[in-house]
């Protein structure tokens, strides 16, 4: 198939270039150009351009695995405002341990980096975060110049919804089991702790309020936020119907003009490091569930160094529900330094996988079994060169491919395709610079 007529005097960057730079000023010019709903993400060793394609009835699961600094997370970053931009998606980065959206908050500023994005015509672009940091106890109050943040605390009531994931009480569950429907009349943590009295055996009674009173003192949840800067909820305006709707803050956030960006640096040594995470997840699960704007709207969900998350049964279980292929339309990307540690579910639903180099064969087979690749793909993956960004795609999914040399357009499937990461229009964070991108603390 011809990219463009032989009468057609142009570059592939040409015809490419302003859709990246702001979809909705080249809406209509769009139309008429390739690529216009298509993710540039690879230059094979020949120089083809590989791309996702976006339009899709089922959306997609993306792995980045490899060793630390050879661009798994430059990539996730590129795939996320790609799928923001050109994907229309209603976007999440669900685990920011580092800060890094701050600086994904910026467009490209790396030299080098800029010049292969000109070879496609993109240009460097933000992606546009709202950034929201749990409220606890020993917080730091974070105001950014040039940032949209915000603390957030939930109801304590989020915590009745799932008492078990929430509060490990062995023995003791089915006592407080029995008293939900009392615990949920509760307006104060005086009021849930003359509750807990009820309970007759002292051991039992004194297990259960140690428990809950553990999370009132840390601030992690609460009854009620009204008059502070800590915000529990947020308002949807219909302007067309005049509707007026509630959504608790993060789904509300992520139907603005913007991605949400939940900051966990601050929480990554307390005891629910991945119960807070779950939390969001499962509410924005049963809101595609039952909500009829959400289980209309794709949402693209990416989750770095997911390692943090997935070691938890209940969390597991939530992310194995998204996974289901063809059930609700959330996509979700995720970025691992291991695949085996991966859920084993969300291995096997994962039709995308970018591998940026492994030092352990065991983890290059594993991954080269589920998808059928050959044991050469395997010692290529212990041989990536990641200084140079090189990684190996293997797809379980139709992708487009770009032949720039000989104007060809073609499609692959079920293949290992080696080649160069094309890096991301919006600003990335390196190691070396994670202390110059902190936001200004007051």
């Amino acid at each position: 198939m011809k990219i463009w007529n032989d009468t057609q005097k142009d570059s592939f960057a040409n015809l490419y270039r302003g859709i990246s730079s702001n979809p909705q000023e080249a809406q209509e010019a769009s139309k008429k150009m390739i690529l216009a709903d298509e993710i540039p993400m690879l230059f094979t060793e020949e120089g083809h351009v590989v791309c996702i394609p976006t339009k899709r009835r089922e959306e997609l699961k993306v792995g980045f695995f490899g060793t630390s600094r050879g661009g798994k997370s430059l990539t996730l970053n590129r795939f996320f405002n790609r799928m923001f931009w050109v994907g229309k998606r209603k976007s999440l980065w669900l685990n920011d341990v580092q800060n890094e959206t701050f600086t994904m908050g910026r467009p490209m500023q790396n030299y080098a980096f800029k010049n292969k994005l000109d070879l496609i015509g993109e240009k460097p672009l933000h992606t546009p975060f709202i950034h929201l940091f749990p409220h606890t106890k020993d917080r730091i109050s974070v105001r950014a110049k040039g940032y949209i943040c915000a603390e957030f605390c939930f109801d304590f009531h989020k915590v009745l919804d799932r008492p078990d994931f929430f509060l490990e009480l062995g023995g003791s569950q089915k006592y407080f089991n029995s008293l939900l429907d009392d615990f949920k009349k509760c307006r104060s943590p005086n009021e849930v702790e003359d509750v807990v009295k009820k309970i007759g055996d002292k051991r039992v009674r004194e297990k259960i309020w140690s428990t809950i009173h553990f999370l009132f003192e840390e601030e992690l949840f609460s009854f009620n936020n009204y008059g502070t800067k800590v915000y529990c909820k947020g308002t949807i305006h219909d302007k067309n119907t005049g509707e007026r709707k509630d959504y608790s803050i993060i789904p509300a956030c992520m139907l603005m003009m913007g991605c949400v960006s939940l900051h966990t640096k601050a929480i990554t040594q307390k005891p629910y490091t991945k119960t807070y995470p779950e939390l969001i997840l499962r509410e924005i699960l049963d809101l595609h569930r039952n909500d009829p704007y959400f289980n209309r709207t794709p949402t693209h969900i990416a989750i770095d160094e997911i390692w943090y998350m997935s070691s938890r049964d209940l969390v597991n279980e939530t992310i194995q529900e998204m996974a289901k292929l063809g059930t609700l339309p959330i996509g979700i990307s995720y970025a691992s330094q291991s695949y085996l540690t991966v859920d084993p579910f969300l291995r096997k639903n994962t039709r995308l996988s970018f591998v940026f180099g492994f030092k352990s064969k065991e983890e290059a087979k594993s991954i080269a079994e589920n998808y059928g690749a050959s044991n050469s793909i395997v010692t290529d993956m212990l041989r990536i060169n990641r200084d140079k960004n090189e990684c190996i795609l293997l797809a379980d999914e139709k992708l487009v491919v770009y032949d720039l040399v000989n104007n060809e357009k073609y499609y692959v499937t079920n293949e290992a395709i080696k080649g160069t990461s094309i890096p991301p229009p919006s600003n990335n964070q390196t190691p070396s610079s994670m202390t110059r991108t902190k936001p200004l603390i007051t």
